[in-house]
């Protein structure tokens, strides 16, 4: 485990160049080159393939050299870890001794998806939205809803959250219950910031963070006779690839690596004690001021969603998703997120925070 946690802080620090951060107005963005529609229509097809395997490719045909230098080396550093972590994984069949590698999988993976979505972002002339991210809300309290189907029910959730920050350290509550009163979850988490700039909610050129995350968790299921308690701890961040090349300063990479332990009782006896690998990747961009987009990979299976039931690796592959978060109104913003394992999973929430508006 201490492997994926080195694989992570590396790959949140690799750049070149490294912005400072900005407390109040984002600076404006550089112009881009003009490129005639046709070009660009050329780009975006290059950057999708064969793109998906030469970095860059999109990139160089819309003027932004640079940018297609680094985002070949961010793929050639993603292909690296894949191997470092995934080669002794399959060889041994998922060996319990080769699991602490699976975090430098997923991080590689993280890195060579987002070279590629970067890639085609650049080619679609994502730059001339001229992205003006902002810091965390230092609160936020959240309603909503979450919907829940696989092969044996569909559920419906009400759900509440919030969240405050304290200078370095912020706090985090959740609960959610289905609407027979059979199923439910509550989690109270906290975590300390060690990069990155404070929860104030205004404008910053770089977004990179980097925090340590403790979470208790307890889901209980009244209709399986069945409940849970997991203690997590992890190291999660985001990668801003503004520090890649200047023109990429609108898209970034999210991902985490750490462990849980679990305890699940039965009803009317007996427990069982288990860990858990959590691996998270995301890449994402930033809608102008309005918020973000991410498109996101869960490694864990023993959440609402589950794993993805892909043939031999079943058991393995964890959920996909898309997840976006935005401004709507002085403070109100509103989250909507799609997750697919074994089931669907699909939240719409509206959330009151503070901060400059």
């Amino acid at each position: 485990m201490i492997a994926g946690h080195r694989a992570l802080v590396v790959a949140l620090l690799l750049a070149s160049s490294s912005p400072a951060l900005a407390d109040e107005a984002a600076v404006e963005q550089p112009a881009s080159p003009r490129i005639s529609n046709g070009r660009r229509a050329a780009a975006v097809a290059l950057a999708v393939f064969p793109g998906i395997l030469v970095r860059g490719l999109g990139s160089a045909l819309v003027k932004e050299p640079r940018a297609a230098k680094r985002l070949a080396l961010m793929e050639g550093a993603g292909i690296g870890l894949m191997l470092a972590g995934g080669l002794p994984t399959g060889i041994s069949g998922g060996n319990p001794y080769s699991i602490p590698l699976v975090p430098l999988l997923t991080t590689g993976t993280g890195m060579f998806l987002s070279s590629w979505f970067t890639d085609i972002w650049v080619a679609a002339g994502g730059p001339s939205t001229h992205p003006e991210p902002r810091a965390r809300a230092p609160w936020s309290i959240e309603l909503g809803s979450t919907y829940l189907r696989d092969a044996y029910r569909h559920r419906l959730f009400a759900r509440g959250a919030g969240r405050i920050d304290l200078g370095r350290t912020a706090v985090t509550a959740m609960g959610m219950q289905d609407a027979g009163g059979d199923a439910y979850e509550t989690a109270l988490g906290a975590e300390v910031r060690i990069l990155g700039a404070p929860s104030h909610g205004r404008y910053i050129i770089d977004t990179t963070r980097l925090v340590v995350r403790a979470t208790g968790r307890y889901r209980g299921d009244d209709e399986d006779m069945v409940s849970v308690a997991t203690g997590e701890l992890e190291v999660a961040g985001r990668y801003d690839h503004g520090r890649i090349a200047e023109v990429l300063s609108g898209t970034f990479t999210d991902a985490s690596v750490g462990i849980g332990f679990e305890r699940a009782g039965y009803d009317p006896g007996g427990h069982e004690n288990s860990t858990l690998l959590l691996a998270t990747f995301a890449w994402g961009m930033y809608l102008r001021d309005l918020g973000e987009v991410r498109i996101f990979y869960d490694h864990r299976r023993d959440s609402m969603a589950g794993g993805l039931q892909a043939y031999r690796a079943a058991g393995f592959i964890g959920s996909f998703g898309t997840a976006l978060d935005l401004r709507v109104s002085g403070p109100w913003a509103a989250r909507a997120e799609v997750e697919y394992g074994s089931g669907w999973v699909g939240t719409l929430a509206v959330r009151y925070q503070g901060g400059p508006r």
